[in-house]
């Protein structure tokens, strides 16, 4: 009766938490992005203007470790900066943990919905918060400060 129960209460927390980096933050974050000492310059996101010293828009969580940010002002070089890594999130991770932990317990092969929907969508990543340039403000909502190498800090 024990097992039973065991297995019942893991099948609820399984159903529950599937799929939860998709539900919980989706598969896009806010970019908040601003050039440290440059108020006048335009920031640029696949091509796109997005603002002038600072902007925000959407990205998807799969694409952050190929982030490219472009800034230009006048007198000054075009400065292309480029982000290269992304970290999974934590509660994705949980779930898929969770998944695992199922099919063990229950001694079964479980197709693992959750985290082929995170995967699929996305969801499952988040900016690597390791690059000092970036800083998570919530679980949807990230800043990059950037500095603009090459250009000179206008005259105060």
């Amino acid at each position: 009766m024990r097992k039973i129960l065991n297995l019942l209460i893991l099948f609820i927390v399984v159903i529950i938490v599937n799929g939860c980096a998709t539900i919980f933050g989706g598969a896009r974050y806010n970019a908040h992005i601003s050039v440290v000492g440059h108020p006048n310059s335009s920031i640029y996101y696949q091509g796109e203007k997005k603002g002038n010293g600072k902007a925000t828009f959407l990205v998807k969580r799969a694409q952050s470790d190929k982030l490219k940010i472009t800034i230009k002002e006048a007198g000054c070089p075009d400065y292309t900066h480029k982000y290269d890594s992304k970290v999974p999130r934590l509660g994705a991770v949980l779930g898929t943990a969770s998944e695992v932990a199922q099919m063990i317990l229950s001694q079964t092969i479980v197709i693992p919905l959750g985290s082929i929907i995170d995967f699929s969508t996305g969801a499952y990543w988040k900016p690597n918060v390791l690059n000092i340039d970036i800083n998570k403000i919530d679980y949807d909502n990230f800043k990059y400060i950037l500095d603009y190498p090459g250009c000179d800090e206008p005259d105060k």
